[in-house]
C-alpha cells in the first residue's frame, strides 16, 4: 500500500532533481515500499527533459512530462497520478537528510484529525 506520494515539479533543472533523488537514496526513503516519488517535468527543453527522465529511471521513480506550462498544471498532473494516502510536495532544489521525514509529517495528522495541511522545517545550507 502506498502511504506517501512525493510530488516534485521541475523545469529545466535536472541537476536539482539529481541532488534531490540522491538525497532520498542516501537516507533510504527510496527503499521504502510505502512511498512513491513522482517527478513532473513542466515543459522542459528537450535535453533537460531527457536527462530528467533518465534520472527517474535510474532512481526507479515516476516521470511525467506535462506540456502545458504553469505550476498549477504540473501540480494537478502530479496529484492525478499519485496513489499515496498522504501527498507531499517539495521543490527540486531540496535535499532530504532524515529517513523519518515523512513519518514526522504524518504524525501531525494523527494528533489532530481536523488538520488539512502541514509544512516542514526548511533549513538553508
Amino acid at each position: 500500500m502506498i502511504v506517501y506520494g512525493i510530488i516534485v515539479v521541475t523545469k529545466d533543472r535536472s541537476g536539482g532533481v539529481k541532488r534531490f533523488l540522491e538525497s532520498l537514496k542516501n537516507c533510504r526513503i527510496l527503499d521504502r515500499n510505502d512511498t512513491e516519488v513522482i517527478i513532473v517535468d513542466n515543459n522542459s527543453c528537450s535535453s533537460e527533459a531527457l536527462e530528467t527522465e533518465k534520472l527517474c529511471k535510474k532512481y526507479n521513480t515516476v516521470y511525467i512530462f506535462e506540456p502545458r506550462p504553469g505550476q498549477s498544471y504540473a501540480v494537478n498532473t502530479g496529484i492525478a497520478n499519485a496513489n499515496g494516502e498522504f501527498i507531499v510536495f517539495t521543490d527540486d532544489d531540496v535535499e532530504i537528510y532524515d529517513i523519518n521525514w515523512l513519518d514526522k509529517l504524518k504524525s501531525h495528522f494523527k494528533r489532530n484529525k481536523n488538520l488539512a495541511y502541514v509544512s516542514g522545517n526548511v533549513k538553508a545550507k
